[in-house]
């Protein structure tokens, strides 16, 4: 569900929100962080197999799965960090894949310096 807040002089000036996301994206992190309620290789293997999915769409699903996985992982570490008990939004791009990487391949990205 998306709202829109505001409409300029044309349709490229809509701005508009989400507030649903960040609801769906907090049940949905509830859910997941159960492991008795959820294990992610089950979830992928039922999703690949059960359902009429194009093989070509995999490799979509399962990067974005990681960068989810990823995501909760640093949400979760920081959560210790939280005074209040809210999970931490916030995080560095070296956080997240800290968590999505092995440390020996995190090492080797971190070594390589931007092309231009």
């Amino acid at each position: 569900m998306c709202i829109a807040v505001s409409i300029g002089a044309r349709i490229e000036t809509i701005c508009g929100i989400a507030p649903s996301k960040p609801i769906l994206s907090e049940a949905a992190f509830l859910v997941m962080s159960d492991p008795d309620c959820f294990v992610l290789e089950k979830a992928l293997v039922h999703i690949l197999k059960g359902y009429a999915t194009n093989t070509r769409d995999w490799a979509e699903l399962l990067v974005a799965t990681f960068f989810t996985w990823a995501h909760d992982k640093t949400v979760t570490g920081k959560l210790s960090d939280a005074f209040d008990g809210q999970l931490s939004h916030y995080f560095s791009v070296e956080e997240l894949f800290l968590n999505l990487f092995s440390k020996a391949t995190f090492g080797s990205i971190s070594k390589i310096t931007p092309s231009q």
